[in-house]
């Protein structure tokens, strides 16, 4: 079992330093993929119009309608895994704040619908086909529906700008014919929940939700999606804080999503911040949003169903995290005194923050690995 273990991660760093490789004898649909961007109002590709590039409409081609079909399947697996956490309440609350910032997007082979997932891990990914998912531990994390509609925006932008397709041909230049989706489907064979379903429908998928698409795309969507909700009505600098929210590093690993790798948290803070800072539709204080009583009044229940997540994944720390906020927010509720207590059990001799030991770099990758093994 070692050896075939050892095989197949040998086998997986093969594939990815492949990938990494200029391609070579594979021919793939040209694709223009922004390489900067002009941080003011205009905010347009820089990179497509120094390369002569047109905004054609895009186009599906035959690899663009496999992908399609994987991404169906995956939505499927979602809801017979069980992943999918559905509440009526939020439900409606989601496809209301989701359909406002996918407003006037009305294209080919996309349909809109927002969901909750059930992960501890603040995460958020969007399907190409117009699936939005938001993790229970990024809806507890988040403390404003600005907030949110922040993180919806962004993941509009992936969907409406086909950046999935993009990034699919891209990739499809680099592998060749190496079988990623057998590759990573052997190697984890003790995934679970979101894990397995993605490892064993769609290896792009798998990457670009865990790891991110490329810097480029990620600033695309960070400044077109605040523009997006920005015009909606909504604070622009609460972008900039549910970013800080991410950097918080609640259980020593630095959040291991795209929102934390692609780009650095910091750089988005320092970009989205210039730009909020140059822009001239920044509306008057007065006609602001400010929703943060009616965001945590919605998501009581959902704080409740995260912090049993957090403990069953052992993610003890954040579980004390949210539960503490219910109690903060509501103490009068003896179910949020309840999941406080039940922290505080899971939480045992540990300390409820961090130290500065268990920061260091090697304590954070044992804490991951030991966390796994659980």
């Amino acid at each position: 079992m070692k050896v075939q273990r050892r095989y197949q991660a040998c086998l997986l760093a093969f594939s990815v330093l492949l990938a990494a490789l200029p391609a070579t004898g594979f021919t793939a649909p040209p694709v223009a993929i922004p390489v900067a961007y002009r941080i003011n109002s205009d905010w347009q590709p820089a990179a497509s119009q120094a390369q002569g590039q047109t905004n054609e409409p895009f186009k599906f081609g035959k690899v663009d309608l496999e992908l399609l079909a994987q991404i169906n399947l995956l939505d499927q697996r979602f809801e017979k895994e069980g992943l999918v956490y559905h509440e009526a309440a939020l439900d409606a609350y989601l496809e209301r704040v989701g359909t406002a910032m996918a407003a006037d997007h009305e294209i080919e082979n996309v349909n809109w619908r927002f969901r909750a997932l059930r992960d501890p891990e603040p995460n958020a990914l969007a399907l190409p086909n117009g699936s939005i998912y938001i993790s229970t531990g990024m809806l507890a994390l988040l403390e404003e529906e600005s907030q949110l509609a922040s993180v919806l925006a962004h993941e509009v932008i992936h969907v409406t700008e086909r950046h999935a397709y993009q990034q699919n041909r891209s990739l499809r230049k680099k592998v060749l014919a190496i079988n990623i989706v057998g590759t990573i489907g052997a190697w984890t064979p003790g995934a679970t929940g979101l894990g397995l379903a993605l490892s064993t429908i769609s290896p792009l998928m798998l990457l670009l939700s865990v790891s991110g698409y490329s810097r480029e795309l990620e600033r695309e969507a960070d400044l077109e999606g605040l523009k997006k909700f920005s015009a909606a009505g909504y604070e622009p600098d609460q972008m900039v804080k549910m970013i800080r929210l991410l950097q918080m590093d609640i259980e020593g690993e630095q959040i291991h999503t795209f929102y934390s790798d692609h780009p650095k948290l910091q750089e988005r803070v320092n970009y989205l911040s210039s730009n909020i800072k140059s822009s001239p539709d920044k509306q008057p204080d007065q006609q602001l949003v400010d929703p943060r009583t009616q965001y945590l009044t919605q998501m009581e229940i959902v704080d409740r169903h995260d912090v049993s997540l957090a403990i069953n994944n052992g993610r003890f720390r954040s579980a004390l995290y949210v539960s503490n906020k219910l109690v903060n927010f509501h103490p009068d509720s003896s179910e949020n005194v309840y999941y406080l207590a039940e922290s505080y059990r899971a939480l045992g001799p540990r300390t409820p923050a961090l130290t500065p030991a268990e920061l260091t770099g090697g304590a954070k990758k044992k804490a991951v690995k030991d966390r796994h093994k659980r």
